[in-house]
């Protein structure tokens, strides 16, 4: 796809820079709250609740996405910037849980193959004539009842459930990452030159809330649950 036309406009690749920097911003915000949630407050978490604190952790997780997918497009500039620094730091607080809980080599290789399948992903759009509209409202319907399955989770102990809710939460964001991808080239040619760093931060929200929300369904995958 060719964004050269238009020269009062940033460059496609420009506009993906400016969204590479938000994305960068909250992996800083989700880092320095993950350090502090492993040396301040995890050593004082008693061992009975660690699990039931991990799956609230996925709830909330999946809720954030829920609401900012639904109010993306109607929140202005500083809101946008304001629940991006929210989630930023609540990723933090679910990251540290999760990779306290693991071992530092499934971190690792989860990051790895989170970044391996989003290439894939990327390739599939760039590629692809497919609007993936129909595949993003019906994963974006599926959420409220991937929530209700989270919840659940919460009382029962079936290790079966716990894999089958996590690969359909996979499934799910794997349609919202391939409809968001899609969606964000299409804001850059539709949107005004003047929208553009505006855009470019609210496109890295949504592939900031797909990238984590992968990484934790992957990690959960290959850690150990027994």
């Amino acid at each position: 796809m060719d964004y050269s036309g238009n020269q009062q406009k940033l460059s496609y690749q420009q506009f993906l820079l400016t969204l590479l920097k938000w994305v960068l911003i909250g992996i800083g915000l989700t880092t320095v709250s993950s350090i502090f949630m492993v040396m301040i407050v995890i050593p004082f978490i008693i061992d009975g609740i660690y699990l039931s604190l991990l799956i609230l952790s996925s709830i909330i997780e999946v809720f954030m996405v829920y609401f900012l997918v639904k109010r993306l497009t109607q929140l202005s500039n500083q809101s946008a910037k304001k629940y991006y620094y929210i989630y930023s730091i609540l990723n933090g607080i679910s990251l540290s849980l999760w990779i306290n809980f693991t071992a530092p080599g499934a971190v690792i290789i989860a990051f790895a193959l989170t970044c391996a399948y989003f290439g894939l992903l990327y390739t599939i759009v760039k590629y692809s004539k497919t609007n993936f509209l129909t595949m993003g409202k019906v994963c974006q319907a599926a959420l409220p009842m991937l929530l209700i399955g989270y919840i659940i989770l919460l009382f029962m102990n079936v290790p079966i459930y716990y894999h089958i809710i996590v690969i359909l939460d996979l499934i799910i964001f794997t349609g919202l990452i391939l409809y968001d991808m899609k969606t964000i080239q299409r804001i850059y040619e539709e949107c005004l030159p003047e929208e553009l760093e505006s855009q470019a931060m609210k496109g890295a929200l949504l592939l900031y809330l797909d990238f984590i929300n992968v990484f934790l369904d992957i990690l959960m995958l290959i850690a150990d649950n027994s």
